[in-house]
């Protein structure tokens, strides 16, 4: 039986892991393995987790690298032990105890497969049934997000966008594709694996009958300055590297103008949005200090 190992990435959120690690041990799959990457936290969390998943892997990091590299920690670990397939997985969700096998059974060295989402505080509440990538405006889509679940969205499918949330793949997929990038630290980097997997012949399957609840944002949350700054710069990262046309760059300065003036009424800070575009004329990558 193939091996699926699951990486999770840690940072100051060891309750909302050590749940998920719990969904996960009443998951159906015979031959599953979990390691926990600890982005070096500055609260108690490598103890914590230490201590109160005493059967799991915990690896803590030397420092926050951020999201890629936390992972990557993981995955380099998976396949030194011999890992079939490797999942990444958030934190902050819960699994449905025949996801993993339903995954697994559709992912192939051609094919990386992803569960259909919900909201975890709306349990029927579609968050990802699948993404779209949108060139001409720069932006990525969640089909049936925000949808109750009243099965318009069961159809088994390929699509183009895999969000990092969950990702199932095969030891010969990471191999041919490679690690995730650094350089982003901090979201959009799963907009940049969905094109080098398609470059390299990967197709991404929507499998509907797999399923999750997310927290969503629960790490960072959704208008914090992290999610402002990391947001706007990578954006604009994956825009240049991936040619993405005229029209996107007139789409993104054009609503950053206008969330600028809306900000300046509102009294609110503009600074991570300003410093986010500065370091993309920079060309400063990875981690910024907050």
């Amino acid at each position: 039986m193939k091996s699926v190992w699951v990486i999770l990435v840690n940072y100051k959120n060891y309750e909302l892991t050590i749940e998920c690690v719990e969904s996960l041990r009443k998951s159906k799959s015979d031959n599953l393995h979990i390691v926990v990457v600890d982005n070096n936290s500055p609260d108690n969390s490598y103890e914590q987790l230490t201590e109160k998943l005493p059967d799991e892997i915990i690896i803590k990091s030397e420092e926050n690298n951020g999201f890629s590299a936390g992972n990557n920690i993981g995955i380099k670990y998976a396949l030194e032990h011999n890992a079939d397939y490797i999942m990444l997985l958030n934190n902050d969700t819960v699994i449905d105890e025949a996801m993993i096998d339903q995954l697994l059974s559709k992912a192939d060295d051609l094919t990386v497969t992803v569960p259909k989402m919900y909201y975890y505080s709306q349990p029927e509440t579609i968050w990802y049934a699948g993404g779209t990538i949108n060139k001409k405006i720069g932006k990525t889509y969640h089909i049936g997000e925000n949808k109750h679940d009243d099965g318009s969205f069961d159809e088994q499918k390929y699509v183009a966008f895999a969000t990092g949330c969950c990702i199932m793949m095969s030891r010969e997929v990471i191999q041919k594709v490679g690690l995730w990038d650094e350089a982003y630290f901090l979201y959009w980097e799963d907009v940049d694996y969905s094109f080098r997997l398609a470059e390299a012949g990967i197709k991404i399957l929507y499998v509907p009958e797999a399923r999750l609840w997310h927290k969503v944002n629960a790490s960072t949350g959704s208008s914090s300055p992290l999610t402002v700054y990391y947001a706007t710069r990578n954006r604009m990262y994956v825009m240049k590297k991936y040619k993405f046309p005229i029209t996107a760059w007139i789409y993104f300065y054009l609503t950053r103008s206008i969330y600028l003036v809306k900000n300046i009424f509102m009294k609110n800070d503009n600074q991570y949005i300003l410093r986010a575009m500065r370091a993309y004329r920079d060309k400063k990558t990875g981690k910024c200090e907050m």
